[in-house]
């Protein structure tokens, strides 16, 4: 997968048509009676996608600015990405603790909310940032009605992890203008191309490479801005990514977090719940646990894969829960160097519940509805996992 033409006008402009094409089929598909199922035309539904032409508008947005980088920036280009830290792994498996608990420590540099929805380019971050010293001159109205907007806007989402503009997130978000953000499957249930990113070794080697060169080509983007710091990435969604992340950071540390099966997809499709709502999809709550049934699959066996690698560490959520203290210890030893006071201020105390209760048996999980070879791979992992503490 190499990476000579990242960058480059001609890439940039074909995956802005891509991108486009593809929110267009899934916009237009969404009206159609093949989607009735697993999205039906309520009201709720149907605002949602006659507003959704401001996303669009917002996303176009971006790809003007990112090309202006180019212009503006193009040293962004020669941005090394040295030793990169990669928190991959299944949804609800501690990556979101594990992320923010190294995100303490100065030393890396990781994307924040307002970042990745506000900022993909280097021009808006710049701007942004001149107008939060002039905000701030003026007792910071503008931070505080952003911060209502975000924590009004992300309320339903709280069940999957804290939001917030200055919280460190995923960084798949600074997708969103690619048609590249594995969140966005949710909103439209009934896009392939959507749905085939959590599902990555499955499409084109050209999509992939793409998708790749961009999202190397942000990254720099916010190393640079950063000081060139070492990036920390944390992505649940990347599970199927991890081949070609390694491929493209071949010195990259891989943290693989990883969860007894049954109570992870559980987990993951009840935080779900509230994204039902939000994008009014899969009303009878049958179609999300089908679909991450084989996501999951997907996911371990990936993971038991990537594992092998000689820069992967494993860790199960269950004893994470209570060892906080010792998995921070574990991944500084992997990296090379002391773990700093500052990093993991939280992570002594035990691995907080997730707000939402959950049960397998409501789902229909039982140990027979997922594929025996998740199980192989899950039980492959959680040996490396305990030979690794």
């Amino acid at each position: 997968m190499a990476p000579a033409k990242r960058g480059s006008g001609d890439a940039l402009m074909r995956l802005f048509f891509e991108a486009m094409a593809i929110y267009t089929r899934a916009w237009l598909g969404a009206f159609g009676s093949g989607q009735r199922v697993a999205a039906p035309l309520t009201p709720r539904r149907i605002l949602l996608l006659l507003l959704f032409p401001v996303f669009m508008i917002v996303q176009l947005l971006h790809w003007v600015c990112l090309a202006l980088d180019h212009v503006f920036f193009p040293a962004f280009r020669r941005q090394s990405i040295h030793r990169p830290v990669f928190v991959l792994g299944v949804p609800r498996s501690g990556t979101t603790f594990l992320h923010r608990a190294l995100a303490d420590d100065g030393a890396f540099t990781t994307t924040r909310t307002w970042e990745l929805l506000f900022a993909p380019s280097l021009c808006q971050r710049y701007l942004i940032r001149g107008l939060i010293g002039l905000d701030k001159l003026m007792g910071a109205p503008l931070a505080q009605v952003l911060r209502w907007l975000v924590k009004r806007g992300g309320r339903e989402l709280e069940a999957i992890h804290a939001v917030g503009l200055d919280a460190a997130e995923e960084d798949y978000l600074a997708l969103l203008p690619a048609a590249g953000c594995f969140f966005a499957s949710l909103a439209f249930p009934g896009s392939s191309s959507l749905a085939a990113l959590g599902k990555f070794n499955t499409m084109s080697e050209g999509r992939r490479r793409r998708l790749m060169d961009h999202y190397h080509a942000l990254m720099q983007r916010h190393v640079y801005a950063h000081g060139g710091r070492q990036l920390l990435s944390k992505n649940a969604a990347f599970a199927s990514w991890g081949d070609a992340l390694r491929e493209r950071f071949p010195d990259a540390v891989m943290i693989l977090c990883i969860r007894e099966p049954l109570r992870a997809v559980s987990s993951q499709v009840s935080s779900l719940q509230p994204a039902r709502s939000l994008f009014a999809t899969d009303p009878d709550g049958e179609e999300l646990p089908r679909l991450f049934r084989q996501y999951y699959e997907r996911w371990f066996t990936d993971l038991a894969r990537l594992a092998i690698h000689r820069q992967a560490l494993v860790i199960d959520q269950e004893w994470m829960a209570g060892h906080g203290d010792e998995v921070l210890d574990r991944i500084y030893s992997r990296l090379g160097r002391e773990r700093p006071e500052n990093a993991g201020a939280a992570a002594t105390a035990p691995v907080s519940a997730p707000p939402h209760r959950h049960d397998p048996g409501h789902y229909d999980l039982q140990r027979e509805s997922l594929d025996a070879t998740l199980w192989e791979a899950y039980a492959a992992l959680s040996r490396q996992a305990l030979l690794q503490r």
